[in-house]
């Protein structure tokens, strides 16, 4: 009996049974046909053998500038620069005039820099891993 109820299971289905296999054997024979015509696509390979520093890293301004912010009065940007662990102000020449901010856990150093906020007089960096907001002055940081 129940080797019965098992066939009429299976002859109930075998439409959905044969679909499925034909659509995983064209899946397969399409990866199979893709796999033979991707070697047809050759890449010169190029070695390096010489080459320059334009520009040295001790040279380099910022190493990863992922928040900036303008302020409209001054006209300067402010660039938020994890690698340098500060807040720099530009003026509109690209000339820094002010780093707010330093590594450490000391009064005005900071661990993890998470945000920062400029007003007329100062600026504000959130330390999330000191749970801490640092004030400065922007007249003379």
């Amino acid at each position: 009996m129940m080797c019965y109820n098992l066939f009429i299971n299976i002859r109930e289905h075998f439409n959905f049974i044969i679909l499925g296999s034909l659509l995983i054997m064209s899946l397969t024979y399409c990866q199979k046909e893709h796999e033979i015509n991707s070697g047809t696509n050759e890449v010169n390979v190029k070695e390096l053998i010489n080459y320059d520093n334009l520009i040295s890293n001790n040279d380099l301004l910022l190493g990863l500038p992922i928040r900036l912010k303008y302020d409209e009065d001054t006209q300067n940007l402010f660039i938020q620069d994890p690698n340098n662990w500060s807040i720099i102000e530009i003026d509109d020449s690209s000339y820094v005039v002010k780093k707010f901010g330093s590594r450490g856990s000391g009064p005005g150093e900071i661990q993890e820099l998470a945000d920062f906020f400029i007003t007329k007089d100062n600026l504000f960096i959130v330390d999330a891993a000191q749970l801490l907001i640092h004030k400065y002055s922007r007249h003379d940081g």
